[in-house]
């Protein structure tokens, strides 16, 4: 049975206002600059520090890059959040994503309909922290998503039909 989340998402945040603070994690680092990314996986997680905090879990690919192609960069929307810096970072990160992907809805996208979205992102190394602590390893962050820039075609994907059911989405 899937948990619904609800969140105020404030439609007057620009695509400017992007996650300063985007948190990532991948496989082998990609070094900083500019790729097209194909979403993966969008799963929402209950903080396991903050009860009553919960994020959406990005999972994005490399497309169209013959040397990094498929490499992963992982992030963590905090868009159910008591920080309200946390949450209008995170908000401000899915305008970007819309921007960048040509979202055409006026609404928000749902956790679902993320998988299959391309994009453009500036990917930076940034420090691992763990426990507080800079462990010495690097991780990608999402820096910001650029808009109208890919250069990769998005997947030929049906997104949910909205109906009276799921016009309402958790969030």
């Amino acid at each position: 049975m899937s948990k619904d989340y609800e969140f105020d998402f404030d439609e007057s945040l620009s695509s400017e206002e992007h996650n300063e603070n985007a948190m990532g994690q991948g496989f082998d680092p990609l070094p900083e600059g500019q790729y097209d990314l194909y979403c993966q996986q969008a799963r929402w997680k209950d903080s396991q520090k903050k009860p009553g905090n919960s994020y959406l879990s990005l999972e994005w690919s490399v497309v169209g890059d013959d040397e990094f192609n498929d490499r992963r960069v992982f992030q963590m929307l905090h868009l159910i959040n008591t920080n309200d810096k946390a949450k209008k970072a995170a908000q401000a990160s899915v305008r970007q994503i819309m921007d960048s992907s040509g979202w055409e809805e006026k609404r928000a996208p749902r956790g679902p309909e993320f998988p299959g979205m391309v994009v453009r992102a500036h990917v930076v190394l940034g420090d691992k922290i763990v426990g507080g602590k800079n462990d010495g390893q690097f991780r990608n962050e999402i820096k910001e998503f650029i808009v109208g820039a890919t250069s990769v075609a998005p997947a030929a994907k049906e997104r949910p039909a909205t109906t009276e059911k799921n016009s309402d989405a958790p969030w």
